[in-house]
């Protein structure tokens, strides 16, 4: 026996003292590993939290298991306003139909989720955030949580409209020249007949005043006056059927006619630019079933951006 300050110690209290020792080496041990986990812990959500977009986790079945600060600083709302179906009241009403068919789609089909849907903001507007989020899983390939994030993206949708707003006049700047283009060409296509009809008439009326009247060229002037105005009313019908506002019906049309009567009204800004329009025409095509002024004018546009 071993005696310290008095007390004895046999050896059935030296086990235990031992045993009491290790329990005690233990805990201090699990201690520190608690505080090194909680202080990693503490790493890990400040990081987290410091990520400039909604970090979320959900469980396999998509119940909310944790969303960092920026939710709270966009919605004004809890952490807990994210669960359940309560994070559906700060989504944009024209967006929560589509992002609810495409999350559970992921859910069902276990494949990452993507979509774009406005969040309302804590003083009620409404920003624009991509939604993003893919599946964890085990070691058999089974689904255990989804990680997600929504990123901001309001920036890049204003740049994007004012992109397609500046596209559209663009666009519309453009009709309004080959509108002029036109108009030009077709004023002078029509002024040509015009012309002619009036050269006729004038001769027509030289050769009745001659003595005698020459009856003969006043007949072909005449013929050639009815020449040119039925020419000056092909002309009208075919830029009537090129721009009327009611398309007619489909009917078997031939493209090669199609692309002549194009080639003529444009002709005289052809010449004006020194252009020489080559064609290569397969004579036996067979009829396409279309609107004549839809080809029309695709053509048009074709040869005149061309």
């Amino acid at each position: 026996e071993s005696t310290v300050t008095g007390h004895a110690f046999t050896p059935e209290r030296v086990e235990v003292l031992k045993r009491v020792t290790e329990q005690a080496a233990i805990s201090l041990e699990n201690a520190r590993l608690y505080a090194d986990l909680r202080a990693s812990e503490d790493r890990l959500r400040l990081a987290i939290n410091a990520i400039p977009a909604m970090v979320w986790v959900h469980s396999a079945d998509g119940v909310s298991e944790f969303i960092n600060d920026r939710w709270q600083e966009h919605t004004g709302l809890p952490p807990e306003a994210a669960s359940g179906a309560r994070w559906h009241s700060v989504i944009h009403p024209d967006d929560l139909a589509g992002i609810l068919r495409a999350r559970k789609a992921s859910l069902l089909s276990g494949e990452p989720f993507s979509y774009e849907a406005r969040i309302r903001r804590y003083d009620g507007e409404y920003r624009w955030f991509l939604h993003r989020a893919l599946p964890l899983r085990d070691a058999r390939g089974n689904i255990i949580q989804w990680y997600g994030a929504n990123t901001d993206i309001e920036d890049r949708k204003q740049t994007e409209e004012a992109l397609r707003v500046t596209e559209a006049r663009l666009s519309r700047a453009m009709q309004i020249a080959m509108g002029a283009e036109l108009a030009a060409a077709i004023a002078h296509e029509v002024n040509q007949p015009l012309t002619a009809l009036v050269a006729n008439g004038y001769a027509a009326l030289r050769w009745l005043s001659a003595d005698p009247p020459n009856l003969l060229k006043v007949r072909q002037s005449i013929e050639s006056i009815v020449r040119e105005g039925k020419e000056a009313g092909e002309v009208v019908r075919r830029t009537r059927a090129l721009f009327q506002g009611d398309r007619a019906a489909k009917i078997p049309l031939d493209i090669n006619r199609v692309i002549a009567d194009v080639l003529r009204i444009l002709h005289a800004e052809t010449v004006k630019r020194h252009i020489l329009v080559d064609t290569d025409l397969e004579a036996a095509l067979p009829r396409a079933l279309a609107e004549p002024a839809q080809i029309q004018q695709l053509l048009l546009n074709l040869l005149v951006n061309g």
